[in-house]
């Protein structure tokens, strides 16, 4: 730090910077995923505070929780796999959805639904 200029200045300007990013991504995510999670949200309503206070909550857990466990970028790593196979699943049942879907869109349109020459 003591050979930067003003270099006190500047990590509290990084720290500040730093901080309104972490904070606008946090709450810009927990916005989406209330109003992806609420049933019947109407086009220019918000969705309910308390949904979005929950799924920042959700958010915050795991990287408070990676903050302070002992063991090394090891066990961190194991944490991530662990914490993301749900999200495989999840794929694989979007991926299903979409593909019946384009099948249903397929037959209400009069097309061919098998393998094309």
């Amino acid at each position: 730090m003591s050979s930067l200029p003003w270099g006190t200045l500047v990590l509290a300007t990084f720290a500040v910077v730093a901080t309104l990013l972490l904070v606008t991504t946090y709450d810009s995510a927990s916005y989406t995923l209330a109003s992806v999670s609420t049933m019947r949200l109407e086009a220019g309503l918000d969705p309910a505070r308390w949904n979005r206070v929950f799924w920042a909550c959700a958010l915050g857990v795991l990287p408070i929780t990676l903050m302070f466990i002992d063991g090394g970028l090891k066990v961190i790593l194991s944490a991530t796999i662990v914490c993301s196979l749900p999200l495989l699943a999840v794929g694989v049942l979007m991926v299903a959805s979409l593909l019946k879907m384009l099948r249903e869109d397929e037959a209400r349109a009069g097309l061919p639904t098998g393998p094309r020459p």
